[in-house]
C-alpha cells in the first residue's frame, strides 16, 4: 500500500471499488488504510461501514464498538461510532446493547447532552423500563422546557405505564407550546393509545377532535382504528368524509385505506380500493404495485 496517498485519492479509490461492486477489494483496501493510519479514526469508520455494507454485521459492530470505546476516552465526545451503533442495535433489536452504550454515553457527558438523553429514554422504552424513561424525559424537559417533542415522549412513556391521564396531560402541554399542531399531537396520542391496546380511549380522543374541527387527518386516523376493530362500514364513511374534505387527495386516501386492509389480511377488499386509487392516477406505480401484491397473496392462498 502506498502510504503517501492523499485522503482524497483514498476516497476516490474506495468509491470506484464500491461502484464496481468489488466489496472484497473494498474491505482489503479499508484494512490496509486503517493499518497505515492507526491514529486516524476516519479509516476505522470506513472499514466498519465497509463491513456492514458487505453484510458482515458482527465484524462491523466490533469495529464500531472499538471506536466507541475510544470516543468515551476523548475529552469531547464525538459520537460518530455511537450513532452508528444506536442505528444498528435498533434495526436488529439488540436492546440490551443499546441501553448499555446509551447509559455510558450519558454518563460521559454528565447528563447534559439533550440528544443523548433522548437516545437513553428511547432505550428505556424499548427495554420496558418505563419509570426510567419518564425520569429521562422529565430531565429533558427541565433542560429544554419549550420543546413540544419532549412532552410527547413523556406522554408515550406514561401510556406504556398505563397512566393515560398523565399521558394526555403531557400531550396537552405540547399543544400549548405549538397550538397550531394540536390536531397532529392528539392524533399521535390516539395512535399511541391504539398501539398499546387502548382502542376505546383512542377512538374517544379522535371523536373529540372531530367535535372541535372536522379534518381529513382525523377522519383517516379513525378509519385505521375502525378497520382494525372490524367496523368496515363506519370506516368507509369516514374515508368518504376525508375525500369530501380534500378531493385532490382521493387517490392517496384510497391507497391508504387499501394498505390498511391488506395489513389486516383483507386482500380482496384491499384490491377494490387500490383499483379506485388507480382510476384517479393510472400512471401511479405505487398504487399498481400495492394492488398486484394483494392479488399475488390471493392467488397463493386460493
Amino acid at each position: 500500500m502506498n502510504n503517501s496517498l492523499s485522503p482524497s485519492s483514498d476516497q476516490e479509490r474506495l468509491e470506484e471499488l464500491i461502484r464496481s461492486g468489488l466489496y472484497e477489494e473494498v474491505l482489503a483496501l479499508c484494512r490496509e488504510l486503517k493499518q497505515a493510519h492507526p491514529y486516524e479514526d476516519s479509516y476505522a469508520l470506513a472499514l466498519a461501514w465497509a463491513y456492514y455494507d458487505c453484510g458482515k454485521k458482527q465484524e462491523a459492530i466490533a469495529c464500531f464498538q472499538e471506536l466507541f470505546e475510544k470516543e468515551l476516552q476523548q475529552q469531547v465526545f464525538s459520537g460518530f461510532a455511537f450513532d452508528e451503533l444506536v442505528r444498528i442495535y435498533k434495526e436488529n433489536g439488540y436492546v440490551d446493547l443499546l441501553l448499555d452504550i446509551c447509559e455510558r454515553a450519558v454518563q460521559k457527558t454528565q447528563g447534559n447532552d439533550f440528544s443523548l438523553l433522548g437516545d437513553l429514554g428511547d432505550a428505556y422504552l424499548r427495554i420496558g423500563r418505563w419509570s426510567n424513561a419518564v425520569r429521562i424525559f422529565e430531565q429533558m424537559i427541565a433542560l429544554e422546557p419549550n420543546l413540544s417533542s419532549s412532552y410527547c415522549l413523556l406522554g408515550n412513556a406514561h401510556v406504556a405505564m398505563g397512566e393515560l391521564q398523565k399521558a394526555q396531560e403531557a400531550y396537552l402541554k405540547a399543544t400549548e407550546i405549538e397550538p397550531e399542531r394540536r390536531e397532529v399531537f392528539l392524533c399521535r396520542l390516539a395512535c399511541v393509545y391504539s398501539q398499546a391496546g387502548y382502542t376505546t380511549p383512542a377512538e374517544e380522543m379522535l371523536r373529540t377532535c372531530l367535535k372541535r374541527e372536522i379534518s381529513p387527518l382525523v377522519c383517516l386516523e379513525l378509519t385505521d382504528l375502525l378497520l382494525g376493530d372490524g367496523r368496515f362500514g363506519e370506516a368507509e364513511n369516514f374515508l368518504e368524509q376525508a375525500i369530501y374534505l380534500d378531493h385532490t387527495s382521493q387517490g392517496a386516501f384510497y391507497n391508504r385505506f387499501g394498505n390498511r386492509l391488506a395489513q389486516l389480511g383483507h386482500h380482496k377488499m384491499a384490491v377494490s380500493y387500490f383499483w379506485r386509487a388507480i382510476q384517479t392516477d393510472p400512471e401511479n406505480f405505487f398504487y399498481r404495485r400495492n394492488m398486484e401484491a394483494s392479488l399475488r397473496f390471493m392467488d397463493q392462498n386460493a
